[in-house]
């Protein structure tokens, strides 16, 4: 084997999913793999920051969170609107009601 990358980077995801569950070190050596074969890719930083956590490394996990948000910013499925999105810009009924029905605040009773 001459050390190439095999398979999709989603099945490199899947099997860095299912090492998390039980082995945190090898979970963030294989998202670190994918960064390599797949620069930017924001799913891999977030499983590595994920990973990071767990083995304690907090810092380093902050960074990849971090790179995960920056990578997700140009990610084309986040960008669309949403399918079921309404053009108006009212807030849902239940939203627009609460300020109505939220109970006032209690008044402390003035000293004489």
């Amino acid at each position: 084997m001459d050390g190439a990358p095999t398979g999709t980077v989603t099945e490199a995801l899947r099997h860095a999913a299912r090492l998390l569950r039980d082995d945190a070190r090898a979970a963030a050596a294989q998202a670190r793999e994918i960064l390599r074969a797949a620069p930017g890719n924001a799913d891999a930083a977030r499983l590595l920051g994920t990973a990071l956590r767990r083995t304690g490394e907090d810092e380093a996990a902050e960074r990849a969170e971090l790179d995960a948000i920056a990578f997700s910013v140009g990610d084309p499925e986040l960008m669309r609107p949403p399918k079921h999105s309404s053009t108006t810009t009212s807030p849902p009924p239940s939203m627009s009601c609460a300020r109505a029905s939220r109970p006032s605040r209690p008044t402390s009773p003035r000293s004489g």
